[in-house]
Order: structure tokens, then sequence, then C-alpha cells
């Protein structure tokens, strides 16, 4: 236990003391994930090869075989082939491999294990991923009309809950051992006057609420209740994985849970899952307040600077015995955090009508 813990300590330093990361020179994200996409091999067809019977790729609730499922497979060492067929290719001519080796897997629209660059995160890493899907225990304590709107929307609450942790791993993380231990989470439906959704627990098992209440004013409204499910899940499962400083002698910034909801909702508008009428705010401090406000302002820091979002997660590791402080934005960038407020709030394209730099 020790010397994984110092295992863990040499990482995050490794990352957090690397220089300081290059601005972009005005390079939109967008922008590079086109370039990237060019060099990215094409999208494949995989058809499953299990005990001499082929499968299409489908979710395991109604005889289908997700992505997710594949990899589950593939890390228990279970033999699993697969005939991978290139686009433009017939399937005669299609070679039979390990599924880890396909450049992509076809999914349906609605399934969990949909592509990850249709969510905004980075590409999918199998041994990240493991490290990121937990076994899940879903409460339904509604069992009323407002609750089937949740049951109605996923079917499949287990693959949904671990698809959207790998999905936050993805956004927070690059390496495995970077992944705070959290192997287990509760998922409860209830109905909550109050709070859209909260999570609790620290390390091993979770507990996440969202409101079942909550659902129901969403579909009154004519939104996407399954959007705003896989919202919330991927807010409070963002508190469930990232790094929030509050180790023993640790966590003393007085902002501190600014910054951590901030770095939530960040993650959820990378998501491309944006909280109903959440906008850029560029008035008083950036911390001032939590939520929307620093999320955009952090988002547009990583636009700017490539990696920001992924380095502050680390810069807030646990036990580090260092309280985080918003120096740590100079430390990354090699600009103070108020001097990066200045230009955020001077930048035309971060605005109501205009997040192509910070989202």
């Amino acid at each position: 236990m020790l010397e994984s813990v110092r295992r863990e300590r040499k990482l995050v330093r490794r990352r957090i003391d690397a220089p300081a990361l290059a601005p972009s020179d005005g390079v939109a994200r967008s922008d590079r994930a086109r370039a990237n996409a060019r060099r990215s091999p094409p999208r494949a067809l995989v058809t499953l090869i299990h005990m001499g019977q082929p499968s299409s790729v489908r979710s395991m609730s109604n005889g289908r075989v997700t992505r997710s499922f594949v990899r589950g497979l593939t890390i228990a060492g279970t033999l699993v082939a697969a005939k991978v067929v290139l686009p433009g290719c017939s399937s005669s001519s299609s070679n039979t491999a390990p599924p880890t080796s396909a450049p992509g897997i076809a999914s349906d629209a609605g399934d969990a294990g949909a592509d990850a660059s249709d969510a905004g995160e980075e590409a999918s890493n199998p041994a990240l991923d493991a490290a990121c899907t937990p076994s899940v225990t879903i409460q339904l304590e509604d069992e009323g009309p407002n609750g089937e709107l949740f049951t109605k929307n996923v079917p499949d609450g287990e693959a949904f809950v671990q698809e959207t942790g790998r999905r936050v791993c993805r956004i927070l993380y690059r390496e495995p051992e970077e992944v705070r231990a959290a192997n287990h989470i509760t998922l409860i439906l209830r109905a909550d006057d109050k709070n859209p959704g909260w999570k609790s627990g620290d390390v091993g098992s979770i507990t996440v609420m969202i409101s079942t209440t909550h659902l129901a004013s969403v579909e009154a409204r004519g939104d996407d209740v399954k959007t705003e499910i896989e919202g919330v899940l991927t807010h409070e499962m963002t508190h469930m994985y990232q790094n929030d400083d509050k180790a023993l002698g640790e966590g003393t910034y007085e902002r501190l849970g600014n910054v951590i909801e901030g770095i939530a909702d960040a993650v959820r508008i990378r998501a491309k899952l944006p909280p109903t009428g959440s906008k850029p705010s560029k008035s008083g401090s950036w911390d001032d307040e939590g939520y929307w406000k620093p999320a955009y302002f952090i988002l547009w820091v990583d636009n700017q600077y490539p990696d920001f979002l992924y380095r502050l997660n680390q810069s807030m590791a646990i036990g580090d015995h260092e309280a985080w402080t918003p120096a740590a934005f100079e430390t990354i960038t090699g600009r103070t955090v108020d001097e990066l407020w200045s230009s955020y709030a001077g930048a035309a394209c971060c605005s109501a009508n205009d997040r192509s730099c910070c989202s």
C-alpha cells in the first residue's frame, strides 16, 4: 500500500512539474480534433465470434453485446475474436483479430458505449477504461411515473453508469495509475424537491442521487430527459473520480469548493452535456461562484493551453501534503490566474452567443 502511494505521488509530481504548457496559438480545439481525426484510422465494423457463433455488436440487456462488454471479456482474459471490416472493404477480405485491435466498434446511437469523439472526450484507452468501470447498485426508490422516466430512458442502468464513469476518466486522466480508487457506485433515484443530484462518500464506495422530481420538471419543459440524466450523472461522477485536495492538512483554499464544482461542470460541458441555461460569466472574480462560471473559464484556459484541465486536476492530488492554491494556474501555463482572467474577460469567442473557445 505504501509503495503504491509513493508511486502515485511520484507520477503526480512528474505530471505537475512538467514545463508550463505553451498556448495553442489560436488553434481552436475543434480544428485540432479534425486534424487528429484525419490521422486516426477509419472506423471499423466489428462482428464478434464467441463460442463459434458470430453475433452483432449489441447490448447485453436485450441479447446484444456492447463495446464495454467486449473490453470486459478481453480484460478478463476470455478468448473472443472479432472480424474487422474497414470502410470500403468487403467482409471476405477482412481479418480476424482481438477486439482491442479494432480501430473502432460500431454501436447503436442509444448504446451506452457510444463513440468517444461524439461525447467530446479523449479517445478510448482500454486500461484506463478498466480502472473507471465500477460495480453498480441501482436503487429505484420512486416507483411512480417520475421514477419510470429513468427506467424508460435508461433501460440498462448498469452499462449506462459504467460508460459515464469511463467518459469522465477519459477527460480527467491519461493513465490508469492516476485514477482514484473509486470501485463501487450506488445510484439512488428518489423524489427530491431541493436537489437535482448529489454525491456522498469518498474512495471505494460512492453514492449518487438523481432526483426524479427534477426529471419530471425536465420533461415538463420539453427537454430531453436522457440527456439530463447523463449530464447530472457526469457531474456527480466527476466528483467520484476527480482529485479534490481534501487529505489531512490540505484543502485550505477558501474557495476550493467553488473550484471543485467548476471542474465538475467543466467535464460535463466538455462531454457536450451543458446544464440548461448555463452561459459564461465574466464579472467579479473567476471563482467567486461555483459551477458554470469557473467551468467556462477553465475550459477557455484549456483551449489556450491544451491539457490544462488534466493538469489542473493533477495539481489537486490527494496526499501530496500540499494545499492547493490558484498559483497552480501559473505553474501550468506560465501566467497568473488574474492575467488569464483578464484575457478571458476580453475574449469574444466565449460569450452567451459564441462558445467556440470554451467548450
